[in-house]
């Protein structure tokens, strides 16, 4: 419980900075009158809470996968295909925010580059720092992403899935819970 909150406020933390940090840039850059406020795009930086929730899931999702690589001796390739499938509809959300707040290609790239790469190392680090551990600590480490995995879906991805695709949100949220709940039962 106490993983699970914790994560669940750094999220909201780290995206209320974002949301500060973007609004004072947006200001400078209405000020200078740039082609970004001119045309009406969404605000500089806007994407960046899904940079935030990426970064707050992708931590301990990477230590997860380098606490399995120490102790199994193997890459778990399922549990990497899985993740890397579920980051893909994240990444995409803020891409294509970033891209209508005028982001540039490269800059977004970069982003993404930056958040994957401090997973890895943190990955790669945390598991090496973690291996004797006990497994209550892994789990607060694991509820920590979780909680802020669901902020993160709550306060940024429905939001923008509900806007882009209205009818369809609901029920893609509901069957993404039910297999879910599926394959935990099954297995």
């Amino acid at each position: 419980m106490v993983g699970f909150a914790g994560g669940s406020v750094i999220y909201v933390a780290g995206d209320r900075l974002v949301a500060r940090v973007a609004a004072r840039r947006a200001r400078r850059e209405r000020a200078s009158r740039n082609i970004t406020s001119r045309r009406g795009g969404d605000a500089p930086g806007a994407g960046g809470a899904f940079a935030v929730g990426a970064l707050l899931d992708g931590i301990p999702e990477a230590v997860a996968i380098g606490l399995s690589v120490k102790f199994g001796g193997t890459i778990p390739w399922a549990v990497v295909v899985a993740i890397a499938l579920s980051n893909i509809s994240e990444g995409r959300a803020g891409s294509v925010a970033m891209r209508r707040a005028g982001r540039s290609p490269r800059s977004i790239l970069a982003l993404w580059g930056a958040v994957a790469t401090i997973a890895v190392v943190t990955g790669v680090v945390g598991a090496g720092a973690l291996a004797g551990v006990s497994i209550a600590m892994l789990a607060i480490i694991v509820s920590v992403a979780a909680g802020a995995l669901l902020a993160m879906v709550c306060n940024a991805m429905i939001p923008q899935a509900f806007e882009e695709d209205h009818w369809a949100t609901g029920l893609s949220a509901a069957t993404g819970f039910l297999v879910a709940f599926v394959l935990n039962h099954v297995s």
